[in-house]
């Protein structure tokens, strides 16, 4: 399991320029892998997220526990941040994958 502890890190330190829709949850690279997968459709799903407190989420698919910092299900704030981040996230990979670098042999 991921640990929140780098992007808690390189904030302190002002490293920390930008944040993702992976900084602060709980989880496994396969699910990092299916919510790539699905373009963060059931990610993003409220249906699929799990009430823990007014300050935590889980989800039902990838982690009982998943949004330990925030509550995207009754906090619209939270919800939208993290829709901020899966846009930053894509435009971030767009960017990444426009450059053509030729290979070197």
């Amino acid at each position: 399991m991921f640990s929140r502890c780098s992007s808690y890190l390189l904030k302190q330190n002002g490293l920390k320029k930008a944040s993702y829709p992976f900084d602060w949850i709980f989880t496994k690279c396969n699910t990092i892998k299916e919510i790539l997968n699905d373009n963060f459709q059931e990610f993003l799903n409220k249906e699929n997220y799990i009430e823990l407190s007014p300050e935590k989420c889980g989800h039902k698919l990838y982690h009982d526990s998943m949004f330990w910092h925030h509550n995207p299900l009754t906090n619209e704030d939270h919800y939208n941040y993290f829709i901020r981040c899966v846009d930053r996230f894509k435009e971030m990979l767009l960017h990444l994958f426009s450059f053509k670098t030729p290979i070197l042999l």
